[in-house]
């Protein structure tokens, strides 16, 4: 099958159902595009270009790697839990910050939602993906996304950022030099959050930085403390284990700052709801939290779970 065949089959007969995310859509998607182990399959594919079905914002998608191909037969970044709280808990003119923004997949859907009186301020430390965030905010006209082309931490200065060949989105200040796979290391800039949003007054926090979480937490501090953003936030363990943190210190460290966790979960076989369980640091299994401070606890799960 020639790549132009198999682009116009997949496009015409496979992404239609894929999109509706009717039953049986992820096989279907095992079978016709594949996670990284298929990539090379992809690797001629050109650019293409579609309309996201959650922000409606255009995007530019390099296929040839396995998150943009999700992206691509979606209609959405993979993600949809972390998209779905952040539909749910902002509103226009808030102000939604993104640290470690990648190609910006969560922030256009913050950027849809914070409106044109809003604000989104996204770090993103990594050249490559960071200069697809910025073609698709040139396509689609964004002003109101502001990118810092730094890291977060807890101290100010410069890192070496590894960032693995298989997926540029793993990228980590979190290594100890010793890499196990091919990759590339980029020195680069880092700030606190403090520093950055001193004068602000942010309304929900994504931090997704591949194991560097519990420095970003101690640069924040100031900011959590006077402000009490909600935060949503990727705990994987053996993400964690290399910037020698646990889930369960991370936790600690987040509760003396006041904030319980809740597990981001989806309810519902074929339409997706959101569901936040308690977290229970005991038989981990890595997902995503949303740290919400507790003064805040009762109002946010009602927004989640449609009670208000």
């Amino acid at each position: 099958m020639t790549m132009k065949f198999r682009l116009l089959f997949v496009q015409l007969l496979i992404i239609p159902y894929i999109r509706r995310e009717l039953p049986g859509w992820g096989k279907l998607y095992q079978l016709a595009i594949g996670d990284y182990k298929k990539d090379h399959r992809w690797k001629n594919m050109p650019e293409i270009t579609i309309q996201g079905k959650l922000h409606k914002y255009f995007m530019r998608l390099d296929i040839r790697g396995w998150s943009n191909r999700a992206t691509w037969a979606l209609g959405r970044f993979y993600d949809l839990g972390t998209q779905l709280v952040v539909c749910k808990l902002l509103r226009p003119g808030d102000l939604f910050v993104d640290i470690g923004a990648n190609e910006g997949m969560i922030s256009l859907v913050a950027a849809r939602s914070v409106g044109s009186n809003g604000k989104v301020i996204a770090f993103e430390p990594n050249p490559v993906p960071r200069a697809k965030f910025e073609k698709n905010l040139e396509l689609n006209n964004i002003s109101t996304v502001n990118i810092i082309a730094a890291g977060a931490s807890d101290q100010e200065g410069t890192l070496e950022l590894f960032v693995p060949e298989i997926n540029t989105g793993e990228g980590s200040f979190a290594h100890d030099g010793n890499h196990q796979q091919p990759g590339t290391v980029i020195a680069c800039p880092i700030f606190t959050g403090d520093s950055v949003l001193k004068d602000a007054n942010p309304i929900l926090i994504k931090i997704d930085v591949e194991g560097f979480e519990g420095k970003v937490i101690t640069g924040l501090s100031s900011t959590l403390s006077r402000k009490k953003p909600i935060i949503i936030m990727e705990m994987v363990k053996s993400h964690l284990l290399r910037a020698g943190l646990s889930p369960t210190k991370l936790a600690n460290q987040m509760s003396e700052l006041n904030y319980v966790g809740m597990r981001i979960e989806l309810a519902g076989r074929f339409t997706k709801n959101l569901k936040l369980s308690a977290l229970k640091t005991s038989n981990w299994v890595d997902c995503d939290v949303l740290w919400i401070p507790e003064s805040k606890l009762s109002k946010t799960l009602n927004t989640i779970h449609g009670n208000l």
